[in-house]
């Protein structure tokens, strides 16, 4: 049976995935801006679901399982889910065996006790793509400008501070948009022909909007990779 953490086995295979590429339950929260998908932001929207569009096109496409664009959102932080339990991602403050909609509970009486933030939107800019054969493929994104990004950086430090949760990577976190999930290893040539179809449809993108834009920030909860519900609105 194909175990995450096996190198030759893609990092989320066992996790949010099986090797087969159906989803598995993985139930957690996290804190997203879902991407606007109609008005001035629908041509975005719609660049973006040219991956959909051509990625049965491709070899990869039978190692990949796609997302819905209904989900598509950029985490802003990380929240917890099943598989932290016992780790030492789980925070101090958040008992060990408190059940997920507990820490739902706890977590949202405190939101509602916070002032909303007094600007909702926040845009990110294009990354670069790397090459990639067993990750997550996804649009790499930076904050728009230093404003955002000090912004950001603003609300991750709050909202560590309201969780418990500090990640290594909290001062280095990259932005990012996943739209789909390796289940099998990825050949070199597949991998290269990936990051070459994720820079078109980035050019794409680019050619539509320079930015990326998430209305508002959101806490959710979800049971797997497919669906999040938006439980508060910062």
């Amino acid at each position: 049976m194909a175990k995450s953490g096996d190198p030759l086995v893609p990092h989320d295979v066992g996790r949010k995935f099986d090797a087969n590429g159906a989803v598995r339950r993985f139930a957690g929260n996290t804190f997203i801006g879902h991407v606007a998908q109609q008005g001035e932001d629908f041509p975005t929207f719609d660049a973006l679901l040219d991956i959909y569009r051509e990625f049965p096109r491709h070899d990869f496409a039978a190692k990949i399982s796609l997302t819905p664009p209904s989900s598509y959102h950029i985490t802003v932080f990380g929240g917890l889910n099943e598989e932290d339990r016992g780790t030492p991602r789980w925070p101090a403050k958040v008992d060990k065996d408190a059940p997920l909609e507990q820490v739902n509970r706890q977590w949202l009486s405190e939101l509602r006790a916070r002032p909303p933030l007094n600007n909702h939107v926040f845009e990110f800019e294009l990354g670069l793509p790397q090459l990639d054969k067993g990750g997550a493929p996804h649009i790499p994104l930076v904050p728009a400008d230093d404003v955002t990004a000090k912004r950001l950086a603003t609300l991750r430090n709050e909202l560590s501070e309201l969780t418990g949760i500090r990640d290594k990577d909290h001062d280095t976190y990259k932005h990012h948009l996943t739209f789909g999930y390796v289940h099998q290893l990825l050949s070199d040539a597949e991998a290269a022909d990936l990051l070459e179809a994720t820079r078109r449809w980035m050019r794409t993108l680019s050619s539509q909007a320079r930015r990326i834009r998430v209305p508002a920030v959101q806490f959710c909860r979800f049971r797997d990779m497919y669906a999040f519900e938006v439980l508060h609105e910062l």
